[in-house]
């Protein structure tokens, strides 16, 4: 069991260099690694900064709901928590971060100021979709939207049911987002 744990590490890092490989080559950079012995080894690829952005939001959807909102982004992917958070605090929204299922339900427990969830349904420790489970007896009228890869039919009729009240697919579209909640906190 050990080795085939260890034989997955070692493919995932396989695939991470290749895939650094192919950008560096695209984009005129290179790729280096320094180590110690006992104590690993460090990859490095920098690659030519490219400003991102600013999401652009319709007006309507700018509109600010009469009274403040406070979403738990229930997410254990530091780039995509920041991406949702950037997407909501142009409306002046309250952010709070949960990095697991079970951080999500005692913050739902302890902070009845939350108005909407945006549950991940992939977390550590304990899935969105049981934690959104545990949520719902406590604070039955508390919106909790869905946000997963995971596309199939048959996988969104599971997250469409009792625990949460709508759905969302990765990658996240931000107006569609916004909409969602605006309707679920309206």
């Amino acid at each position: 069991m050990i080795l085939i744990s260890f034989l997955i590490r070692i493919l995932f890092l396989l695939i991470g260099i290749c895939a650094n490989r192919e950008r560096c080559f695209f984009r005129d950079c290179t790729i280096w690694v320094e180590s110690l012995p006992g104590k690993g080894s460090t990859f490095f690829s920098p690659y030519p900064y490219q400003a991102v952005k600013k999401v652009e939001v319709p007006e309507v959807l700018m509109k600010r709901i009469e009274r403040d909102i406070t979403i738990l982004l229930a997410e254990d992917e530091v780039i995509i928590f920041l991406y949702l958070k950037l997407l909501v605090e142009g409306l002046h929204f309250h952010i709070l971060q949960a990095k697991n299922g079970q951080q999500a339900i005692d913050m739902c427990k302890n902070h009845p100021e939350i108005d909407v969830v945006l549950m991940d349904i992939k977390m550590p420790i304990m899935d969105g979709y049981s934690a959104a489970k545990e949520i719902k007896p406590g604070r039955p009228n508390l919106p909790i939207i869905a946000q997963t890869s995971y596309a199939l039919e048959s996988e969104r009729q599971k997250y469409s049911g009792r625990a949460f009240n709508d759905f969302i697919s990765k990658p996240i579209d931000g107006k569609v987002l916004i909409q969602k909640i605006r309707k679920l906190v309206a």
